[in-house]
């Protein structure tokens, strides 16, 4: 015999009669036909309890839910996977679909589990492949598609069929989250999939990508060139440290945040040792590789800047990027560009293989096009943000690309109706960095989308809080761009209401 335990949801008791129901219909997406995708599972998976590999953070906590599993195959190569949960109880009409980071199949519960108990169907995908290495994509043009495009939208479309089949209703609205590549696959969907989504929140978009792995090849190949000029682990963060003392007060603040990366100014060679190497100074040589790293690539035939610098203030977080045996993405150019296993990151041509790349992978991988109109057409609502002190996507590409929607929809006020653009000082890449983070960057931020959606009320800040081990120590706002958040000198600076937004 089989038993069924009821199980408390977010302090409403779901009746066994109505768990039975829920189960049989849940059960019976198995056996519902959908075009374009298969159903591989579908069952209630009872209330559960996550742990959160942060210090101090509390458990999130999974309500029960309908578990759906499925496989799409939009490509003749193509094998996409996901998953949707639907909530047994209290669905608010409301759909979110989330992304992925880097090339990477995971996907984002923590994105998911939050808005699953705020009542929404979630889902997400695996991008067409599994784990986290470029050679899915290898002789594999079709799940290069995927992965950059198709994957979203293919979740996106399945997920709003198994909702109506599930509801007896379509999703009233839905919504996108993702930062990174999920950040990329959202502009993506705003740009190629306008009619998908109704809201999409897109953090530090590597949009640029093509151009952003010349980045990440440009640091590589000046940390690596010489032994003598090499910089180590150390090295970085080292500099790092002094970036910030020396750039933080410029914006009359000691918090050890550099409030504005453009005006910071910073000269590598105040850095130069007097005398032998030490722990708080660099050699001329290790000089020499710095300025070139702050440079980012150029062409040298031209001097045309091929992807911008990335800011000051980021620097503990090259050595990942610059200090391995060899650049960081290097299967992207052997693999994906090249085609070459035995290609080395000394061939490149910063003239002619940047147009090469561009003319093979731009438009199957780069999501730059700034023409929106037809999402705004549609309603849409667009939520960017970035830190300042991201060490892995230029906040200066999202910047110059923000601008540019500008341009294209008549102005900054005009492209204030359908999107806004928020630069968080201190921040990293998606999360943490020397200070702060974006308070709840699942929730609060499609909170705020939603506000957005449903009443019209545009947001003009974020709030920014700095955390250690749970406990908040103080509190900001990053402001709608261009506008940058300003101390009253009055009350206490670690409060966010002590802090306005004002023009540059």
């Amino acid at each position: 015999m089989r038993f069924r335990f009821c199980i408390l949801v977010s302090l409403s008791i779901v009746s066994c009669a109505n768990a039975a129901h829920a189960d049989q219909t849940c059960e019976a997406l198995k056996s519902s036909s959908f075009e374009g995708f298969l159903i591989t599972e579908a069952s209630i998976r009872a209330a559960a309890s996550v742990p959160v590999p942060i210090p101090g953070v509390k458990p999130l906590s999974v309500p029960a839910h309908c578990h759906v599993e499925g496989i799409a195959t939009p490509g003749p190569d193509s094998s996409i996977r996901f998953e949707v949960w639907l909530p047994l109880d209290g669905w608010n009409q409301k759909l979110l679909v989330t992304g992925n980071g880097g090339y990477s199949s995971a996907l984002s519960y923590w994105d998911m589990i939050p808005a699953l108990g705020q009542g929404y169907a979630v889902a997400g995908g695996n991008t067409g492949h599994d784990g986290d290495s470029l050679s899915f994509g290898i002789g594999h043009p079709e799940k290069i598609k995927d992965w950059a495009e198709r994957s979203i939208h293919v979740v996106a479309v399945a997920a709003k069929a198994i909702v109506q089949v599930y509801e007896k209703s379509a999703p009233r609205l839905s919504y996108y989250k993702g930062c990174s590549t999920g950040g990329s696959q959202g502009l993506m969907e705003a740009q190629r999939h306008p009619d998908d989504f109704d809201g999409i929140i897109a953090g530090a978009p590597g949009n640029n990508r093509t151009h952003l792995n010349m980045g990440f090849l440009w640091l590589g190949v000046q940390n690596l060139k010489s032994a003598e000029g090499r910089l180590l682990p150390d090295d970085f963060k080292m500099i790092s440290r002094a970036v910030v003392a020396q750039c933080d007060a410029k914006d009359g603040l000691r918090d050890n945040v550099i409030a504005d990366p453009q005006r910071c100014g910073f000269k590598p060679s105040s850095l130069l040792c007097e005398g032998p190497k030490s722990a708080s100074c660099l050699t001329v040589a290790q000089v020499k590789t710095l300025q070139a790293m702050y440079q980012g690539p150029r062409n040298p035939r031209t001097g045309q800047q091929i992807y911008p610098p990335f800011p000051f203030g980021s620097e503990a977080g090259w050595a990942a990027i610059a200090n391995g045996p060899e650049p960081y993405r290097a299967q992207f150019w052997s693999g994906w560009v090249f085609e070459k296993p035995d290609w080395t990151w000394s061939e490149f041509d910063w003239d002619k293989d940047v147009a090469k790349t561009d003319a093979k992978l731009d438009a199957i991988v780069n999501a730059t096009d700034p023409d929106l109109s037809s999402f705004r057409a549609h309603g849409g609502k667009l939520i960017l943000f970035h830190g300042l002190a991201d060490p892995v996507v230029s906040s200066f590409d999202t910047a110059r690309y923000f601008e540019a929607v500008e341009r294209n929809a008549g102005g900054p006020k005009k492209a204030a109706e359908f999107s806004r653009l928020f630069l968080v000082p201190g921040m990293g890449h998606c999360s943490g960095g020397f200070d702060p983070t974006p308070s709840g960057t699942g929730t609060d931020l499609l909170s705020l989308l939603d506000k957005w959606k449903e009443k019209g009320l545009a947001p003009n800040t974020l709030l920014v809080e700095e955390r250690k081990s749970g406990q908040l120590l103080r509190s900001r706002i990053a402001c709608a761009y261009p506008k940058r958040s300003v101390w009253n000198r009055k009350t206490d600076l670690d409060k966010s209401a002590s802090f306005k937004c004002k023009a540059p």
